[in-house]
């Protein structure tokens, strides 16, 4: 079995059982993989194929969980970036990484647009709102 076969056995077998739970919020088996075939389309869409990168800055979220999933499913790599550092140690990062895409959750996105005019390997920059 790998990732991406054990949310997809998941949501078959026992789709309303809880598979995450984050502050007030519930995550089912069923809802977790729906949320992450949306995001993994949205980074097929951006042009993220098998062996790309996709990095995240985000602290362990429900998201979090989703974007390892939906990077999964494409056969990409998950590239988890330090949430404590510094614009210019996630711009040396983020060059050092070469990803495709970069994931921010909310609370980042005005770090990300701090630094990404310094980094030219990143074809898309994603907020993970919502």
């Amino acid at each position: 079995m790998n990732t991406t076969e054990f949310l997809m056995i998941s949501a078959a077998i026992v789709p309303d059982r809880t598979a995450v739970i984050f502050e007030d919020r519930r995550v089912t088996f069923e809802e977790m993989q729906a949320r992450a075939n949306r995001l993994s389309n949205a980074l097929a869409d951006a042009g993220v194929v098998s062996g790309d990168r996709v990095a995240i800055l985000e602290v362990n979220t429900d998201r979090y969980v989703e974007a390892y999933f939906a990077t999964a499913k494409l056969d990409a790599i998950f590239v988890p970036l330090n949430f404590r550092a510094r614009a210019d140690e996630l711009s040396y990062m983020i060059n050092d990484a070469t990803p495709k895409v970069v994931l921010a959750g909310p609370r980042y996105e005005d770090l990300v647009k701090s630094f990404s005019g310094d980094v030219e390997c990143v074809d898309h920059y994603i907020s993970l709102e919502g």
